[in-house]
């Protein structure tokens, strides 16, 4: 999903120049109309959840154990949340998405919950 990401994130960023392109050049013909670009800026914005997890938890920079838990937990929950959104394409990837996830992480959540009481960097520690 990062390289879709950062393809759409890049794409998007270049819209006023396809559209330039689009009024100079007759030969240009595949200009993505309106409804596209909101769907690559709709899914662009569902995706970038994952690209900035998966750059925190594989950074080979800092020790990102204590991370995984928080991350995976923020997953679901955007998972679960763009379950119900009106876009019926990010509606039916997150449905996708969520079944791919759950068959990874669903028999880890005790394990995860444990691991969590017990990391004492843990927001479960503070208070």
């Amino acid at each position: 999903w990062n390289s879709t990401f950062i393809m759409l994130r890049d794409a998007l960023l270049f819209k006023d120049v396809f559209q330039h392109l689009a009024s100079c050049d007759p030969s240009y013909t595949c200009l993505p109309s309106e409804d596209e670009w909101s769907y690559a800026f709709d899914l662009c914005q569902f995706l970038k959840v994952f690209y900035d997890a998966t750059n925190l938890i594989s950074t080979t920079k800092h020790v990102t154990t204590n991370l995984v838990i928080e991350e995976i937990v923020s997953i679901y929950h955007h998972l679960y949340t763009h379950r119900g959104t009106s876009n019926e394409h990010i509606r039916a990837l997150a449905c996708k998405m969520q079944e791919k996830f759950d068959k990874y992480f669903k028999d880890y959540n005790i394990l995860f919950a444990i691991a969590a009481v017990l990391d004492p960097s843990s927001s479960c520690h503070t208070g």
